[in-house]
């Protein structure tokens, strides 16, 4: 397992990603991939969705790195000491020598560089403190978020991906133009910071763009079934 030195500079081959063609791209909070065997569960799953490329969050891996499967090479992002938290993205081998760099952040916020055509793609995958953690805490990770794409060119495409632990509501697009009108529910505080920092770097929430069933529209439901995010 070695670490991002090993990625630093121009891909051996040559090779872009073409960002005018399709790219599938996802991100999943997998609550763990410490378990034997739910990588491969997780790969079967991409592969079964046709994702081309997927952030993951609440990995549990410690420290950070990469390492390369069968069909993917995964980059990863933990905390030294526990397997709190945990980010990663996880690219199909064929992107593998596209890959310029990579930053491993702290254990919430991972960066990536791709060589693209026609400009470079950068994906940032994060995991956002839950709504129980104090205001400060919430700023440091904006702060830390707002730091790392601040490196990223102007000219170059930047994707964020993750688990926000936010809820932007309904109609958020009448607080911002960042904000599409097809959220749900009602606008949390986290929401309200959420919208505020896109606003801020000239960002989209794209999955408020566009509509979906409501049954698609939440990802997390309470154990007593009352409140779906």
């Amino acid at each position: 397992m070695a670490g991002n030195q090993a990625f630093h500079g121009k891909p051996a081959t040559g090779i872009s990603l073409k960002l005018r063609q399709i790219q599938k791209i996802g991100t999943w909070n997998v609550r763990g991939l410490l378990s034997p065997g739910k990588l491969e569960i997780l790969e079967e799953e991409l592969a079964r969705c046709g994702i081309n490329m997927c952030g993951l969050c609440k990995t549990h891996w410690k420290n950070s790195g990469h390492l390369q499967t069968k069909a993917h090479i995964i980059f990863f992002s933990g905390n030294p000491d526990s397997s709190r938290n945990g980010v990663a993205l996880a690219l199909p081998l064929q992107h593998k020598n596209c890959v310029l760099g990579y930053e491993p952040v702290n254990d919430r916020i991972i960066s990536v560089k791709l060589k693209a055509s026609p400009v470079n793609l950068n994906i940032v995958q994060v995991y956002a403190p839950t709504s129980q953690a104090s205001d400060e805490i919430i700023e440091d990770f904006y702060t830390t978020l707002e730091a790392t794409i601040d490196k990223i060119p102007n000219r170059e495409c930047l994707v964020i991906l993750g688990d926000f632990n936010a809820k932007i509501g309904a109609n958020a697009h009448k607080l911002s133009a960042s904000a599409g009108r097809f959220g749900l529910g009602q606008r949390n505080d986290r929401g309200e910071r959420l919208i505020q920092f896109a606003a801020e770097n000239d960002l989209v929430i794209s999955n408020s763009q566009f509509q979906h069933h409501p049954r698609r529209l939440w990802t997390w439901i309470s154990p007593d079934g009352q409140h779906r995010n």
